[in-house]
């Protein structure tokens, strides 16, 4: 029997853990949950990542690896085993604005995905970088989008609440989240009653207080909703009357391909993976504040637009499936097992 072993972290973000589940209830694998999540702040607690990451994880000599995060992938620089590494994005390595110590500290933590016998990327955009900045050779590396739950996220007729806005996601500064704030405030000249929900954990130290005094500086911070996890986050796409994305890098989105699924019309960067992913379902804009506002109300204001993105919307997320990302995922385990 081909046995597969998934690497994947319990404590995870949101998109990690949802994509090493839906794998594993996908595939006949054996999962190997470690309860290390590498920090995302702008210092590295050496003592901490080595006390609960998977650094040195001993490894199945038997069958294949499959580690389903990069940040998961350093145990194959000195265990050579038959292994698949999926790259969600090698931001640490991409953007020039992160701290030196963090490149410095990823471009070592990364050093196993060069030894694994092929790389998963989720879009185009990650193949990329991934080849730029890691060196992998174009032919070691497949393309594999992540998917949508049609179960969970779907549209509903049911009446959306007026001028609320919802982001899900981070406050890493990449995630651009002041911007969106200072986008509401210029939203609100028009439409005072505008509201925005933001829902997920900072997952950066300070963020949320540097967010709050933003806020306050804006005058919007009675108009902004702080939630860290929803149980139903359908809930919340289905009541919004935008979702907007301001991200400056993403190796996928996963919250816009949900957006849309649930029929919700979308404002997204146009950065990155984003255009890649949302093709013609989504108004894309370079995320200043003006443009964010510009296009936000350009959706609160006409009913044409509002409709036609949120029907666009759901026909493309219909081509986006976990089914899908299982099938491709097992293609890339057959080549693998197929190699000599």
């Amino acid at each position: 029997m081909r046995q597969v072993y998934l690497v994947a972290s319990s404590t995870g973000r949101t998109g990690l853990g949802t994509y090493a589940r839906m794998l594993s209830k996908q595939l006949p694998v054996r999962v190997l949950w470690t309860s290390s999540s590498l920090p995302a702040t702008p210092v590295i607690d050496v003592n901490a990542v080595f006390s609960k990451s998977p650094i040195i994880m001993r490894l199945p000599r038997d069958g294949l690896v499959h580690c389903s995060d990069q940040q998961l992938a350093f145990p194959l620089f000195y265990q050579r085993r038959k292994s698949v590494v999926t790259v969600h994005d090698v931001i640490p390595l991409a953007r020039q604005d992160e701290p030196f110590a963090r490149r410095w500290f990823y471009r070592l933590i990364y050093q196993g995905i060069r030894h694994a016998s092929h790389v998963i990327a989720d879009s185009e955009h990650t193949k990329r970088d991934a080849v730029q900045h890691l060196r992998i050779p174009e032919r070691q590396v497949s393309v594999v989008p992540l998917g949508v739950d049609h179960n969970v996220f779907f549209p509903s007729h049911a009446k959306r609440e007026p001028a609320t806005l919802l982001y899900v996601g981070s406050e890493m500064p990449r995630k651009n989240v002041k911007n969106l704030l200072h986008a509401l405030a210029l939203v609100q000249e028009s439409v005072p009653d505008a509201q925005l929900v933001k829902i997920g954990e900072p997952q950066w130290r300070g963020g949320r207080e540097q967010l709050l005094s933003l806020a306050r500086r804006l005058g919007v911070s009675d108009s902004v909703h702080w939630i860290d996890s929803a149980e139903n986050v359908a809930d919340w796409y289905r009541k919004a009357s935008v979702f907007v994305f301001p991200s400056l890098y993403e190796g996928f989105g996963l919250p816009v391909l949900e957006a849309m699924a649930c029929g919700t019309p979308v404002v997204s960067s146009n950065l990155t993976s984003l255009p890649e992913i949302t093709e013609d379902a989504a108004l894309l804009c370079e995320p200043t504040p003006r443009n964010l506002a510009d296009h936000i109300l350009a959706v609160l204001n006409d009913k044409v637009i509002a409709t036609r993105l949120s029907r666009r919307g759901v026909r493309r997320a219909r081509q986006f499936s976990w089914e899908r990302t299982a099938m491709e995922t097992q293609a890339v385990y057959d080549k693998v097992w197929d190699e000599r």
